[in-house]
């Protein structure tokens, strides 16, 4: 059977969550986010894209979506599924994680990943001994980014205050450690030699593995994309303390620390991304345009847009379809309320929607955006 065709839409991030907590945290940061209706193909991730205004003037295209289970195998099938249908140029895993006993890590805090070691890979004799054959570097002009941001922003503000009452936390940098297993105890048998063999290691995690093998294979595949973790800490494994003491923590925890994570990754979207945005944010161009005017059709009537783009191939580009003829009455009104409010139309915007459609009923969206030959008076 013949693969059904699908839109091409590129974005320029993809941040990859897990748990329903960290997707939520991370569409906070996102306002104006939209959903993804899989037009012609299914949406098997909740993906949400959002348009991300950054300082220096332009803005970056950004997909989120939801893994939905923890693991390895989890993370990296949600990776790989997200970049072969969005093409981005990064992508984050933002999330929580244990945090390890170095340099003051406290509950709340953020660790940025510099390598993620997928431990249980190693031979099993009388101890585990693990082995270093599954490590994964993130991407190093992110890791810098991120590092520099942390240091000359004070990326938490806004914050709500920590469960202990706190507004301190702060952001590290480092190895991260990902495996299957939940980590309570940090002095059990698998995980003491962990730790053994990398005490440096900041936290623990259970995805970052199966996520960086997925980056690894697109670039095999020849695919450019950058990769980075970042994870706020929810709990702090110990070493035999109260039986469920750390899974208690966990749940006080959760919710703060992936907030935590995500207010840092979209404060280094917004204010210390190191590569250009695709299209600067006060100069929309008429490709954007017609990506939007589609997004207005699928959230009109997804049943009946579906059947037309299956039928018109050119409808991918917009270019000169007839998308008047499906258009219901309602456009206008929609879209005063979802695209004038991020300033991607105008009335020179108008013209060229008028052009493209000419039966379009465009009235109350020019009420909307004002007659133009009162400004200024």
């Amino acid at each position: 059977m013949a693969r059904e065709p699908r839109m091409t839409e590129r974005v320029d991030i993809a941040i990859v969550t897990v748990l329903l907590e960290e997707y939520k945290a991370v569409l906070d940061e996102m306002p104006g986010h939209r959903l993804d209706r899989g037009e012609v193909a299914p949406n098997a991730y909740g993906w949400r894209i959002a348009d991300v205004a950054t300082e220096g003037g332009w803005r970056h295209r950004v997909v989120v979506a939801l893994a939905g289970k923890p693991g390895n195998a989890s993370g990296a099938l949600a990776v790989a599924n997200t970049i072969d249908r969005w093409r981005p140029r990064a992508v984050l895993l933002v999330g929580v994680a244990g945090g390890l006993p170095v340099d003051g890590l406290r509950l709340g805090d953020v660790v940025i990943s510099s390598v993620i070691w997928a431990y249980e890979y190693g031979r099993a004799a009388a101890v585990f001994h693990p082995r270093h054959h599954f490590t994964f570097q993130a991407d190093p002009l992110l890791v810098r980014a991120a590092m520099a941001y942390a240091a000359t922003h004070d990326w938490a503000a806004g914050l709500d205050r920590a469960p202990d009452g706190r507004r301190d936390v702060v952001a590290h940098a480092g190895p991260v450690a990902s495996g299957d297993k939940v980590v309570d105890e940090i002095t059990d048998e698998l995980f003491g030699q962990v730790r053994a063999a990398w005490p440096e290691l900041k936290a623990v995690e259970m995805e970052g593995g199966g996520a960086a093998a997925a980056i690894e294979e697109a670039r095999a595949q020849d695919t450019d994309v950058r990769f980075l973790m970042v994870r706020g800490i929810s709990d702090l494994p110990g070493g035999g303390g109260t039986h469920g003491a750390n899974a208690r923590t966990r749940d006080q925890w959760k919710t703060f620390a992936a907030a935590a994570a995500a207010r840092f990754t979209a404060g280094m979207i917004r204010h210390a991304w190191p590569v250009a945005g695709r299209v600067n944010a006060q100069a929309p161009t008429e490709e954007e345009l017609g990506r939007a005017l589609l997004a207005v059709l699928l959230e009109i009537d997804s049943v009946t847009i579906r059947r037309w783009v299956g039928a018109h191939p050119e409808a991918h580009s917009i270019g000169a379809a007839p998308a008047h003829r499906i258009v219901r009455r309602e456009l206008a009104a929609w879209a005063a309320r979802t695209l004038a409010r991020p300033g991607l139309l105008d009335h020179a915007a108008l013209d060229r929607l008028a052009a493209l459609a000419p039966e379009l009923d465009l009235s109350s969206l020019r009420r909307f955006l004002g007659d133009p030959s009162r400004r200024g008076g």
